[in-house]
């Protein structure tokens, strides 16, 4: 998707770069592994990807997150055991806050917490704790672990 191209069936532009500072995004595997989102587009796929996922399930490009005028969203690049969202195989998906989002088998978690607004006292620590590039498969996190 080209700079200022419309997505299918929306009125949402893209918007490349560096994702605003008051906004915090981070896809969560199942063992609780942050990866922050700091820029777009962001591929996701086997290898060669801004995440790589080392899965028989997931496709060398499985998929590819875009910053919108609407929100983020998630397109399938044609993966082999697909990408869904909730449930459901998607193509293309507006994702909102805690959407479960499975590529192939691999399960993931996304998370956007916008710190304009008041979240809670240590809403922000689980996507503040984790080293950058940090991407594992399993379950989520215990306290300890997060202390």
């Amino acid at each position: 998707m080209a700079a200022n191209e419309t997505l299918p069936g929306s009125s949402a532009t893209r918007e490349t770069g560096p994702i605003p500072g008051n906004l915090r995004v981070a896809l969560t595997g199942a063992d609780g592994a942050v990866h922050r989102l700091e820029r777009t587009p962001l591929t996701i796929g086997r290898r060669d990807s801004d995440i790589n996922i080392a899965h028989s399930t997931v496709s060398v490009r499985h998929a590819i997150i875009e910053r919108t005028t609407d929100g983020f969203v998630l397109l399938d690049r044609a993966s082999t055991n697909g990408t869904f969202v909730n449930g459901k195989r998607v193509t293309a998906k507006l994702l909102e806050n805690l959407d479960e989002v499975r590529f192939g088998s691999a399960v993931f978690s996304f998370s956007l917490l916008d710190t304009r607004y008041d979240v809670g006292e240590g809403a922000l620590s689980l996507l503040d704790t984790a080293p950058e590039s940090t991407l594992l498969l399993g379950g989520p996190p215990t306290v300890d672990e997060l202390s």
